[in-house]
C-alpha cells in the first residue's frame, strides 16, 4: 500500500511497457451520504474529490452514495473548514477510509512517463494532434524510450490511433518531414476539422500545424469575408476594378522571393498596378533577443530584401503569429505592392546620405619595417580616427546647389580641405 498518488518506483527505467507493473493499493478517505442530499453535498466537496482517469469519485453502493476524497487534501473529518463541517454534519452518515486498487488505466500519461523516465530526463509533454494522429518532436535523450512513450500516449489520449515522431529538421520546400511511427496504425491519411471546415490529408506528405488554426481563421475572416463584402459586392454596384491578395505562406523561404517584384514590370504595367495595388501577406521567421520587437524586426527584414522602406501608406499590418522556439518567432507582414516597391526605390533619407558621401583616398608608401609592428598599427588606427573627425568638422554645411558651376566649386572646396588633412596625416605617420 502506498500513501502517495504515484506509480510504484519499480517501473523506473522501463523500456518495454508492462501495464501490470503500475498496480498499487491506496487508502482513500470517503463520505457516505443520503442520496436525497447529494445535490447539496457536491458543491461543498467538489474541490476535495479524488479525480483520477477512469475512476468515478461518486459511486453508488447498495442504497448508499460514497464520495471518495483526495487523500492529499483530506485525511480526517477535522481537515474541513468550520463552515464546511457545519454543512456536512447535516448531510453525511459516515466518514472513513477504504483501500482501493489503482491500475495502469487510472494513471495519466504524465504520471506514467514521469515514473518510467530517469529523474534527470524531462517528460515530453508537447505534442500536436492532427485528426487521429499524435505528433511528437522527441529530443535525443528521449530516443531510448521512444517506443514506450508512443505506447503510453496511444493508451491515454482519447481518439488517437497513431503516434509518430519527427526524425529530422524541416528542410523541404513544402515543410513536410520524415517521420517514424512509434505506436498504433500506420495510416497517415487523416481527417481534420478546423473552423467549421473538414479537410482530408496525408500527414506524411502535407504540412499541417494545428497551432496555426487561429491564424487560419484570421486570414479567412479578415482577408476573405471582409474583402469579399468590400470588394466583390461593392464592385458590382460601383463597377470598380477588383483587389488582389497574395499570401506568401512559407515562412522559411517566402522572403527570398521578394526581389522578383523589383524590375519585373515596365512603366505602363506599374502604372496600372498602382491604381489598385495588390496586397502581400508574407510570413517569415525572425530571431529575437530579450526586449526586441519581433514585428519590427520582421518589417526591417522585409525592407532589406525589398531594397526600400515600407511607408505608412504601404504598410498595412505587423502581426505576431506565434513563438516557434527559443528566440525564434513567426511574423506576418501585410503591405501594398506600391510603386516604390516595384521600382526598388530607396528611402529619400538613405539616398540623401549616399549622394553626399565623399571618398578619401590615402596614397601611402609601403615601409617594410613597419610590418608586424603592433604599436605602429595602433598609432595608425588612432590617426585615422582623428582624420575622420577633422573631415566631419571641416565639412561645410549643406545648401541648395542651383548650377553645375556652384556644385563643382563646392566639391573642390571640400576636396581641398580633406586633401590637406590627408597630407598632414601622411607626414605624421612618416610611412
Amino acid at each position: 500500500m502506498t500513501s502517495l498518488l504515484v506509480p510504484p518506483e519499480s517501473v523506473r527505467g522501463m523500456t518495454c511497457l508492462d501495464r501490470t507493473a503500475f498496480t498499487v493499493t491506496v487508502e482513500l478517505p470517503f463520505l457516505k451520504i443520503c442520496g436525497t442530499t447529494l445535490s447539496k453535498t457536491i458543491p461543498v466537496l467538489k474541490k476535495y474529490l479524488f479525480k483520477r482517469r477512469n475512476f468515478k469519485s461518486v459511486q453508488r453502493e447498495n442504497d448508499e452514495t460514497v464520495i471518495y476524497l483526495n487523500p492529499m487534501l483530506i485525511k480526517t473529518f477535522e481537515d474541513f473548514t468550520e463552515k464546511e463541517k457545519k454543512q456536512l454534519l447535516e448531510m453525511y452518515e459516515n466518514f472513513g477510509t477504504a483501500k482501493l486498487i489503482l491500475k495502469y488505466d487510472n494513471w495519466a500519461s504524465y504520471e506514467i512517463l514521469r515514473a518510467i523516465l530517469p529523474k534527470e530526463i524531462d517528460v515530453p509533454t508537447s505534442y500536436s494532434i492532427i485528426g487521429h494522429i499524435l505528433h511528437l518532436n522527441l529530443r535525443d535523450m528521449h530516443l531510448p524510450y521512444k517506443t514506450i512513450i508512443g505506447q503510453v500516449y496511444l493508451d491515454t489520449i482519447p481518439n488517437v490511433r497513431t503516434v509518430l515522431n519527427k526524425i529530422n529538421m524541416i528542410d523541404t520546400t513544402f515543410r513536410n518531414f520524415t517521420m517514424e511511427i512509434l505506436a498504433g496504425d500506420e495510416n497517415t491519411i487523416t481527417t481534420v476539422k478546423e473552423n467549421g471546415y473538414t479537410y482530408e490529408l496525408d500527414f506524411s506528405k502535407v504540412y499541417w500545424n494545428p497551432r496555426l488554426s487561429t491564424e487560419h481563421e484570421t486570414v479567412v475572416i479578415n482577408f476573405l469575408k471582409i474583402i469579399f463584402k468590400a470588394d466583390v459586392l461593392n464592385r458590382r454596384v460601383a463597377k470598380k476594378t477588383g483587389m488582389e491578395h497574395i499570401v506568401m505562406n512559407l515562412p522559411a523561404l517566402a522572403i527570398e522571393f521578394l526581389d522578383v517584384f523589383f524590375d519585373s514590370f515596365d512603366e505602363n504595367e506599374i502604372k496600372q498596378m498602382c491604381c489598385q495595388p495588390p496586397t502581400i501577406h508574407l510570413y517569415c521567421f525572425v530571431k529575437t533577443n530579450k526586449g526586441e520587437d519581433a514585428c519590427k524586426l520582421g518589417q526591417l527584414l522585409i525592407e532589406q530584401k525589398l531594397g526600400c522602406k515600407l511607408s505608412s501608406d504601404s504598410l498595412i499590418e505587423l502581426h505576431f503569429v506565434r513563438n516557434v522556439s527559443l528566440n525564434k518567432d513567426m511574423i506576418r507582414v501585410s503591405f501594398l505592392l506600391t510603386e516604390n516597391v516595384l521600382k526598388g526605390e530607396e528611402p529619400a533619407m538613405k539616398r540623401l546620405k549616399t549622394e553626399n558621401t565623399v571618398d578619401v583616398l590615402l596614397h601611402l608608401k609601403e615601409n617594410k619595417t613597419a610590418k608586424g609592428n603592433k604599436d605602429k598599427t595602433l598609432q595608425i588606427d588612432q590617426q585615422l580616427q582623428e582624420l575622420q573627425k577633422e573631415v566631419h568638422q571641416s565639412k561645410p554645411k549643406m545648401k541648395v546647389v542651383n548650377t553645375e558651376q556652384e556644385k563643382k566649386k563646392k566639391a573642390q572646396t571640400a576636396t581641398l580641405v580633406q586633401t590637406d588633412a590627408t597630407t598632414s596625416l601622411v607626414e605624421k605617420m612618416q610611412i
